[in-house]
């Protein structure tokens, strides 16, 4: 006697839910994978930015020299000055 061949479809499933799981598991280490990278990157970023912030604080403050503290006042009075001058040599022009 022959046994009877009975179709199953459960071996295509299985295939099917097995390639779909496995294509959600490799999903899922992808992004865990790029959110530790990013992660990573945002841990470097803030160490670059707290090292420059810590040297910015521990150096000295450098003051200007008092000479060079005059060099402002001493400009706007050169440019106040020059402005009368053109102003009275304007003024003498259009008399003519």
């Amino acid at each position: 006697m022959a046994t009877p061949k009975h179709q199953s479809t459960h071996p295509a499933e299985s295939s099917v839910v097995s390639f779909l799981s496995g294509w959600a598991q490799q999903g899922v280490q992808t992004f865990f994978a790029t959110q530790r990278i990013i992660l990573d990157l945002a841990m470097r970023q803030n160490a670059n930015v707290m090292h420059i912030v810590r040297q910015q604080l521990s150096d000295p403050i450098i003051l200007p020299a008092p000479s060079s503290a005059k060099w402002p006042a001493k400009a706007s009075t050169t440019f106040s000055k020059a402005r009368k001058r053109f102003s009275i040599s304007a003024s003498n022009r259009t008399k003519f």
